[in-house]
């Protein structure tokens, strides 16, 4: 009796054989599918469709395809939008590993850290806490940099400003803030989203694998 791995493996032997174009063109209808989900706020069926297509994509070799990397990069709008931020994470450094120059990743890493910085109740140290603000501020400013170097349309400015914005609250704290976090480490701790999400983990277990 076929394995899921059979399976896995069979559907992937018959991907890889395709033209790269119509792997595109399969990958790019899951990605519209997904934004449209995404649009209705149903992000399981977003991940679900944008999961696919980056495993289309990997089995015909083309993970570090701009295609790719922008169905990515919209997994880590969701992963933002739902708090998981320790995914965020994950996806960004794995982006970053192929596109290191992605101005929107950059700036979605250091909101990631951000917000796990400033997050209370997780047991994380000052220096915890300090690491990823500094972090943070270390990639706001190499994505102003990198917008600044070419030519600015109207997104690329909006990001530009909403980076500034970011650097501008991250140096208004002092560490008089995270030390008041970093005390209050005895307390209620943080729990990750779970139930209504739960699916979301499992795709992206998925994505990987």
């Amino acid at each position: 009796m076929p394995t899921n791995m059979d399976n896995r493996s069979r559907v992937a032997d018959a991907i890889s054989s395709l033209p790269p174009s119509k792997v595109e063109e399969m990958a790019s209808r899951l990605k519209e599918e997904g934004n449209e989900a995404y649009t209705e706020k149903d992000y399981d069926k977003a991940l679900e469709k944008w999961g696919k297509g980056v495993g289309i994509l990997k089995a015909a070799g083309l993970e570090t395809s701009q295609l790719c990397i922008a169905i990515r990069s919209n997994v880590v709008q969701v992963f933002l939008k739902t708090g998981m931020y320790e995914y965020v994470l994950t996806e960004c450094n794995d982006i970053l590993e192929i596109d290191p120059r992605n101005a929107k990743i950059l700036a979605r890493r250091a909101k990631a850290n951000t917000s796990l910085a400033d997050r209370p109740g997780t047991g994380e140290s000052f220096d915890e806490r300090k690491a990823k603000h500094n972090k943070a501020i270390e990639d706001l400013n190499k994505c102003i940099e990198i917008l600044e170097e070419g030519c600015l349309d109207a997104a690329k400015m909006k990001l530009k400003e909403e980076c500034e914005e970011d650097l501008r609250c991250l140096f208004r704290r002092g560490d008089d803030f995270y030390t008041e976090l970093a005390e209050g480490r005895d307390g209620l701790k943080h729990h990750m989203n779970s139930g209504k999400f739960l699916s979301v983990y499992e795709l992206f277990d998925s994505i990987h694998n």
